[in-house]
């Protein structure tokens, strides 16, 4: 087999879209389930790029897949399951989203798991809740004040 290097653009996304052709298995509700190896989060991951000229790496399946059937995905955005299916990586199940309407949407898990108030009893809102920047968490704004409060009588030598 020719190396990624010798080959064009178009023979390795047909090569890449074989592979992922062969990891794929279709549901009745229409998404295309990987069966390769999948991340710590239940997504799927396929090694692109070439070893010899350094570009190796592992990508995500559901955001190679999006990017050969439909094409980039802007920077600052994320990809939404909209079947909620994280091995699924069929095109039409995925929306470019930002990370902050992604937490919205309560679709990112760990992040957001249907509650609606923080585990000291505070609403989640806009006004009261702080999403990170890389929109992976959020933290609760009066908790927050909380323990920097709690964390400065410390340093200060104070009870909290």
């Amino acid at each position: 087999m020719k190396s990624l290097r010798a080959m064009s653009k178009n023979q390795v996304n047909a090569t890449i879209l074989k592979r992922l052709e062969e990891h794929r298995l279709i549901t009745p509700e229409g998404c295309w389930l990987w069966t390769g190896h999948c991340g710590k989060g239940g997504y799927g991951q396929i090694g692109v790029g070439s070893r010899t000229d350094g570009t190796k790496r592992t990508a995500w399946v559901h955001r190679v897949s999006f990017q050969l059937y439909i094409g980039p995905i802007p920077d600052d955005l994320l990809l939404d399951h909209l079947c909620r299916n994280r091995p699924c990586f069929n095109p039409l199940h995925l929306q470019p989203l930002t990370p902050q309407e992604n937490i919205h949407r309560g679709l990112t898990g760990k992040i957001h798991d249907g509650s609606t108030h923080c585990p000291n009893g505070h609403p989640w809102n806009t006004e009261t809740t702080y999403i990170h920047p890389n929109g992976r968490w959020r933290r609760c704004r009066a908790c927050m004040a909380a323990d920097k409060r709690n964390q400065r009588l410390k340093t200060k030598g104070g009870i909290p």
